[in-house]
């Protein structure tokens, strides 16, 4: 007897079209992940943020393969095509979904815990442990830009986002 039990597949979609192919997926009932991550680009000197799917072209779909119809999966509107290894498409097993949604969250964690451009924040290490800051922008993925107020002028420092927290407010 074939096994029945729902599965994750892994799908390419058309390019830049991952949020179209969950949109138009899940308005048919199909439950689908597409993990996305923080992503941060310096354009003009500036830096922008921005959620940027985590595996570009790539999602995940929830099927049945007992009753889904895997032909209007592959005719929605951003879709191109199941990942395939030979002509069958391609299982994910449940605990590699589990973990990609655990380390997607985890970042949103992380990136929630930082300050907000103008925040006072405490420096914990080195040699200006204790001194307070202003929190300036994120210089990257693991380092921001803070403000320090020394010798009666602000000086812009690089520091990695473990030495530093946010000093609460009363």
């Amino acid at each position: 007897m074939p096994n029945c039990q729902p599965s994750w597949y892994a799908l390419i979609t058309k390019s830049k079209e991952e949020l179209r192919a969950v949109e138009h997926l899940q308005a048919q009932g199909f439950c689908c992940f597409l993990p996305q991550i923080q992503t941060e680009k310096l354009s003009s000197g500036r830096v922008s943020s921005s959620l940027e799917p985590l595996f570009p072209r790539y999602m995940f779909i929830h099927l049945d393969d007992a009753t889904d119809n895997f032909y209007s999966v592959r005719s929605t509107r951003g879709v191109s095509d199941f990942v395939r290894f030979g002509s069958l498409p391609a299982k994910v097993a449940p605990e590699l979904i589990d973990e990609i949604r655990n380390r997607c969250r985890s970042q949103a964690v992380r990136d929630a815990r930082l300050p907000q451009e103008n925040d006072a924040v405490e420096l914990l290490e080195g040699p200006f442990r204790g001194l307070q800051a202003i929190f300036q922008c994120r210089d990257g993925e693991q380092r921001s830009i803070i403000l320090l107020n020394l010798m009666q002028q602000q000086v812009r420092l690089s520091t990695s986002n473990r030495e530093f927290r946010k000093v609460p407010v009363n």
